[in-house]
């Protein structure tokens, strides 16, 4: 092979590599998750979408992809460590869904029962005969991000709903995000 045909494959092997390392860790979480009692604790929804977007956007920047966050004041019950992973699964969806250029918005809500959390962003959608199946393990939509991920984060996201107590839900039409 050529110097330059050497250099391709060996980025090719590296990031096949990161991406089944990737599938590991989620396949490892959602099977520790299964088997796992985890205890809610008093936090702020509006907070942990503020650090979560603040480690975030640098990176995100460098696309053109912009993060704003809002939230409700207050505490509710969750687990703070299962939020942060939750959100960022939610919010590396939003991006994968933007490719290069977009905004994403988070926003917390508190409840007399707890919070809504919303991530939203303003790429292409997700066509309504799809919706129902993005939760499921392995599932990917179509779309431009296809190749990107292997299907588990909305898995793992919703196993994290649920054992917080919540439920998780999708609103998206095509063209709107």
């Amino acid at each position: 092979l050529s110097s330059d045909e050497q250099t391709a494959a060996v980025n090719y092997i590296f990031s096949e590599g990161k991406r089944l390392e990737s599938l590991s860790l989620k396949l490892l979480e959602i099977i520790v998750l299964k088997n796992t009692e985890i205890e809610l604790k008093s936090a702020s929804p509006a907070q942990l979408i503020s650090q979560t977007a603040d480690y975030l956007r640098p990176v995100y920047a460098k696309n053109d992809i912009g993060i704003e966050c809002s939230g409700d004041e207050g505490e509710c019950l969750l687990e703070p460590e299962l939020v942060k992973s939750l959100l960022m699964n939610l919010i590396d969806n939003a991006r994968k869904a933007l490719g290069h250029g977009g905004l994403i918005r988070i926003s917390s809500q508190l409840t007399d029962t707890g919070c809504i959390i919303r991530v939203r962003d303003n790429g292409p959608g997700i066509p309504k005969d799809q919706q129902s199946a993005i939760f499921e393990r392995f599932y990917q939509a179509d779309g431009s991000h296809k190749s990107e991920g292997n299907g588990l984060g909305l898995a793992l996201a919703r196993r994290i709903v649920r054992m917080c107590g919540g439920e998780i839900s999708v609103s998206s039409e095509p063209g709107k995000g």
